[in-house]
């Protein structure tokens, strides 16, 4: 739910309370390649970036995968 919100082309169609309960589809990609692309994206900043509140620590830190946290710009122009 929290990468739906974040990603609007993936947000799930609209629904409206006229005619025969017909949805929107106005965010929805034209290219389904781009969607990977981005939960690619979003996949290496949730493990490698994104520092918990919690433990202060990421997810690949925590699994010994990681030392300290990477910049996001390294993934972005990898």
């Amino acid at each position: 739910m929290q990468l739906r919100r974040m990603i609007s082309l993936i947000e799930r169609p609209i629904s409206t309370a006229s005619a025969n309960q017909r949805r929107w589809h106005g965010y929805h990609a034209y290219n389904p390649n781009v969607i990977v692309k981005l939960l690619t994206i979003y996949r290496a900043y949730y493990n490698f970036v994104k520092v918990s509140d919690k433990h202060g620590t990421t997810p690949a830190q925590r699994l010994g995968l990681a030392r300290a946290p990477a910049d996001i710009n390294s993934i972005i122009y990898f």
